[in-house]
């Protein structure tokens, strides 16, 4: 079925329109697990070149092949790192790949090149960093053996926090979001799921901070220190540790502590609700999504509401079509679009130095036990008993 959109088709007509880059390489890669294998791609690109080599050699044929094998390279290398077998195969077709004179295809070609034996010898590429270090803004008495977190200005936690999910947001591979859906969740998405772990922990970590307060007044303080911290975080564009402290602070044990919030600025009040405007779920997230858009390289996005997107492709579209099974591509081109959005904040890293005792504090986050929150919202300040008629 073919309507000029292209909706579906066989694994060889997909291919085609491929390499025409009539379907994005890099979209065709990402979901080709889902309805394919790295050897038998690489045998419908064997079969494309050997048909190259059967007729009158085309420039844009060549071109098309090189650049497909530099973004598979490149971009899903985890296709060969396991499989030796595909990589000898791989490097002997890259090396007999010989373009006519004619062709402006020797840099081409050299690049293909040594961007393989760069993976091969597990040389990694240049991560570009947009600034040197910043120095931790850390308090005067700060030592390794004991520290006040609220002596730990809002800058430099949000930054420890960022540093935090940094590494985990840094280790998902795009691909895990296809499977996010599916009962392989676990061993195909671990890193999301890692993410979403760290997620609950953020948010734990502030309710157990705002609650170790011993009086109203102090729970006040911490929750002006806690939304400043989540202030910066957003200046960071750390968005997953943002929304994360505001769920810690809209959860029922903290929301409920009406002595404590009186003590919180009105600055504060509207500093929250000014960063609660850009998570609301009205129109579908349109004010995230218009965040999301504008926003540079490095960020932490939240990934939740693009796991909400995944997950209603895949149950509201079938894998395949009509009598002959065809493989549905809108479907899997709606994935990559949601994942596509995530891609330009790939590779970009934060200029922050990791405090180790501060980064043990926020690890106690996931020690905490979240059901024992409210009964200590309760016993701090119990509910009003309001006397009978």
């Amino acid at each position: 079925m073919d309507d000029g959109s292209f909706f579906a088709g066989t694994k060889a007509k997909l291919f085609e329109k491929v390499l025409r880059r009539e379907i994005s390489i890099w979209n065709f890669l990402l979901t080709s697990p889902l309805f394919s294998n790295p050897t038998e791609v690489f045998q419908l690109i064997q079969y494309k070149y050997e048909k190259y080599l059967q007729s009158e050699p085309k420039e844009e044929v060549l071109k098309n092949i090189i650049v497909f094998f530099v973004v598979w390279i490149k971009e899903f290398w985890c296709d060969f790192s396991a499989n030796d077998l595909l990589i000898n195969e791989l490097k002997n077709f890259i090396e007999k790949i010989n373009p006519p004179d004619r062709f402006n295809l020797t840099e081409d070609l050299q690049n293909l090149k040594d961007l393989f034996y760069r993976q091969i010898d597990e040389i990694p590429l240049p991560v570009p960093s947009n600034a040197e270090p910043k120095p931790p803004c850390l308090p005067l008495f700060f030592g390794p053996l004991k520290f006040d977190v609220f002596d730990v200005s809002p800058k430099e936690l949000a930054r420890q926090l960022t540093l935090r999910s940094f590494d985990i947001w840094k280790s998902i591979h795009f691909r895990e979001f296809l499977y996010w859906n599916s009962s392989k969740r676990t061993t195909k998405s671990p890193n999301i799921v890692r993410f979403v772990e760290d997620f609950n922990d953020i948010s734990k970590w502030f309710s157990g901070y705002v609650l170790s307060g011993n009086s109203p007044k102090q729970r006040g303080y911490y929750l002006m220190h806690a939304i400043s911290i989540l202030r910066k975080a957003f200046k960071l564009q750390n968005y997953h540790c943002t929304i994360s402290g505001i769920s810690a602070l809209e959860s029922s044990a903290i929301s409920r502590l009406k002595k404590s919030w009186a003590h919180v600025t009105k600055e504060h009040l509207e500093t929250l609700q000014l960063l609660k405007s850009y998570f609301s779920s009205t129109s579908n997230w349109k004010a995230y999504r218009d965040l999301l858009q504008g926003s540079s390289p490095p960020c932490i996005p939240h990934v939740g509401l693009f796991l909400s997107d995944v997950t209603f492709i895949d149950d509201g579209n079938k894998d395949v079509l009509g009598p002959n099974c065809l493989i549905n591509w809108q479907k899997y081109e709606l994935f990559s679009r949601v994942v596509a959005l995530l891609r330009k904040f790939e590779g970009q890293w934060f200029p922050l130095v990791v405090v180790g005792e501060i980064q043990d504090v926020l690890e106690r986050g996931k020690d905490l036990d979240e059901t024992l929150f409210y009964q200590r919202s309760l016993l701090i300040e119990p509910r009003v008993q309001t006397k009978p008629q």
